[in-house]
């Protein structure tokens, strides 16, 4: 929490990520509204993943907050992820299938795309149009890299000092889904320049 406190228990988004729903146990029978405002961050942990880290967090796009997730941490740039649905993104390990999903994906089996529940599990758990956010570590919001055009119209901003990773942006071999192997790629560009 922003008061530096910490809740540990269950956490259940009601339609929106930013309505949040807490329970210290299953066996607690109401749940606890906590305003998206006082948290710091949400640490999601499992036994059948790796931790996650969610924050609401100020981006270039507008003057709402933003939840996303810190995917990957560098010494230049963090990067995030965001979704144009909270909820597929925070729900993403988890399967979320039941005979509703399954029926409104078509009526029936035979007039929708999907042949199996296990195809329709699959799909319930993509993530929908993800957008990658880069935090700088200098400015107060994160940059959105929107699209490809974006990306390579940025990346003199971003990744300067660096001309190899920049003609592989330009000559489209990097792409927006390849921001991990970006950062990384400048970091070791910056790294041998330092030595």
């Amino acid at each position: 929490m922003k008061d530096k406190s910490v809740k540990d228990g269950l956490i259940q988004f009601n339609s929106s990520a930013f309505r949040v729903r807490f329970r210290e146990d299953k066996e607690q029978k109401d749940k606890e509204k906590i305003d998206y405002k006082s948290i710091e961050k949400i640490v999601l942990t499992s036994k059948y993943s790796d931790e996650r880290v969610f924050f609401y967090k100020k981006t270039d796009a507008n003057k709402f907050l933003k939840f996303v997730e810190l995917i990957h941490q560098s010494s230049k740039y963090d990067v995030y992820v965001n979704s144009s649905n909270d909820l597929s993104l925070f729900y993403k390990d988890v399967d979320r299938s039941n005979v509703n999903d399954f029926l409104s994906l078509g009526s029936g089996i035979i007039n929708q795309p999907y042949r199996s529940v296990s195809q329709i599990k699959d799909y319930l758990k993509q993530v929908k149009n993800p957008k990658y956010l880069l935090d700088t570590k200098n400015l107060d919001e994160i940059q959105f890299i929107h699209s490809n055009r974006r990306l390579r119209k940025d990346a003199k901003k971003f990744f300067k000092g660096c001309p190899e990773l920049l003609r592989k942006i330009d000559d489209k071999e990097l792409k927006t889904d390849d921001i991990i192997e970006i950062v990384e790629l400048y970091n070791s560009c910056n790294e041998n320049d330092e030595n």
